[in-house]
């Protein structure tokens, strides 16, 4: 069986993969930004190169954009918005992105099918290549899209293969748990983490704001290094020197961020839901957010769409500190039935006392549904099957979806039953590409696929 890796910015993760669990496969492809010496190493019979289109300027031949349009139709997304979820594509010039974002596309797609490529393990789905393949191979007998992504509930990761972050088989196996109805597990695993009152073990992250770190001067080191050894390639492109300007930004806006007066909570008196700040740029935002990812605009909406009386609670993300452009916070209290909160705010009396949790597809959601709250999403999240989940993509239609949550009962069972599914599909490695430990621990692909879908 052969396997293709795409290599989004971290190389080490999958050489890593293949040593403790390449056994089960016969030849290993991949697909990297640029070269060096982990993406030539000789584990890899072919690697697609994104440097290696950089320079080609010649338009797409009839036949080229005729297949395009064609993957488009099955994959039922765009070129255009898989161009837009990827921050690396976004760093071309204009007028090159749809041209070698295409170009990558063709080449990978023709790779798959020369190669009898079975598996495409993807680092997370954060980027246009991901977004892509994920949903034209969505469904495939031949063809299995997957990425490790952690399970939001505790130090478990587990594999999915569709955008949305869905455990492989989701929907089947909720509605075998719903049906079988032994939810005693998942019942002690909720009260023991509300309990506890835990978050995803991602919260607690290096990526944290610091002045300066001995990690943060490594990182740039090592940056500088690859800088002006690796070339033409597409993110490692970017003068250090604007990095250097980029920390001092950040350094200002955590200090104009600190000076913002924050709305002091009265839990006996305020109503109100919560709108959770996401990290950006990521999978969260710009990959299920689809094309309502822009923060600012959605709390505008919410604004217009909250009845009299009740606000909107806006909590900025602990790890986005100095990250989001300051105007941000300043135009989003001027609205008048919105508040900033402090960051460190204590999340589950936040949650406890509110009318609901409303995000594009924050984490936050999973823990509301665990205090028995409702949760309305603008993006794509696999949980969004359940009676007390909400849609807001049909913008006409907020103020009514605004009224439902007002009046939720919450279905308890329903919320056992994912719990339930996410423990049985978690596993213990982590695959963080920065931090992966334990590869070991990771179950054999082929038999997860056959034992899960």
């Amino acid at each position: 069986m052969n396997i293709l890796f795409l290599i989004s910015v971290y190389e080490d993760l999958f050489l890593e993969y293949i040593k403790s669990n390449g056994n089960s496969f016969q030849n290993f492809y991949g697909v990297a930004y640029g070269k060096n010496k982990k993406t030539q190493n000789k584990a890899y019979k072919t690697v697609i190169y994104f440097s290696e289109f950089m320079n080609r300027n010649d338009p797409l031949s009839d036949q080229e954009i005729l297949a395009i349009q064609e993957f488009e139709l099955i994959a039922n997304v765009s070129i255009a918005e898989c161009i837009h979820a990827d921050r690396h594509i976004k760093r071309l010039h204009k007028n090159q992105r749809e041209l070698i974002a295409s170009r990558i596309l063709l080449a990978t797609l023709s790779l798959i099918s020369n190669k009898k490529i079975k598996i495409i393990f993807s680092e997370g789905a954060d980027d246009f290549l991901s977004l892509f393949l994920s949903k034209y191979f969505y469904n495939s007998d031949e063809v299995r899209f997957l990425y490790a992504i952690p399970s939001r509930l505790g130090n478990l990761y587990h594999f999915s293969d569709n955008i949305n972050n869905a455990p492989i088989g989701y929907e089947k196996r909720f509605k075998s748990h719903i049906e079988l109805g032994d939810f005693n597990k998942a019942k002690e695993f909720i009260h023991d983490y509300v309990g506890k009152r835990s978050q995803p073990s991602y919260i607690n992250s290096s990526l944290n704001f610091q002045f300066i770190s001995w990690f943060q001067i490594q990182s740039f080191f090592t940056y500088l290094k690859r800088f002006f050894k690796e070339k033409n390639t597409l993110h490692i492109n970017e003068n250090p020197f604007r990095l250097i300007l980029r920390k001092i930004n950040k350094v200002l806006i955590v200090f104009r961020y600190g000076l913002l007066k924050k709305y002091s909570l009265n839990y006996q008196n305020d109503r109100y839901f919560i709108f959770p700040l996401q990290l950006i740029p990521e999978a969260a935002t710009l990959i299920q957010g689809r094309k309502l990812s822009n923060m600012l605009s959605i709390i505008e909406i919410i604004s217009k769409s909250l009845p009299f009386g009740i606000k909107l609670m806006v909590k900025e993300h602990p790890l986005c500190i100095g990250r989001r452009e300051f105007k941000i916070y300043r135009e989003l209290i001027n609205f008048h039935n919105v508040e900033l909160l402090r960051h460190d705010v204590e999340l589950y009396p936040l949650i406890q006392n509110s009318l609901g949790v409303i995000t594009i597809s924050s984490s936050m959601s999973l823990e509301a549904l665990l205090l028995g709250k409702p949760v309305a999403f603008f993006g794509d999240i696999y949980f969004q099957n359940l009676t007390n989940s909400y849609s807001m993509k049909n913008l006409y239609e907020i103020d009514k979806v605004i009224n439902l949550m007002l009046n939720n009962k919450h279905h308890w069972d329903e919320i056992y039953a994912l719990v339930s599914t996410i423990l049985e599909s978690g596993f213990p490695a982590n695959m963080d590409p920065v931090t992966y430990d334990d590869l070991d621990k990771l179950p054999p692909l082929k038999k997860y696929i056959q034992e899960f879908s």
